[in-house]
């Protein structure tokens, strides 16, 4: 499979300025693991983002 060893690389290439988001993650704890990519990305987080993005 391609697809995973292309992934695992880009991970690599980019150490910490890869953000790893694991779907059953997103699924259990959705508002922590979105104020933790706002925190990465530097962006303020509003509880309303949620809704944007589902």
């Amino acid at each position: 499979l391609i697809a995973p060893k292309n992934i695992l690389q880009g991970i690599n290439l980019l150490n910490d300025k890869a953000n790893v988001i694991h779907y059953e993650e997103l699924i259990l704890n959705p508002e922590g693991t979105i104020k933790g990519l706002c925190r990465q990305l530097n962006i303020k987080y509003y509880p309303d983002i949620g809704h944007v993005i589902s």
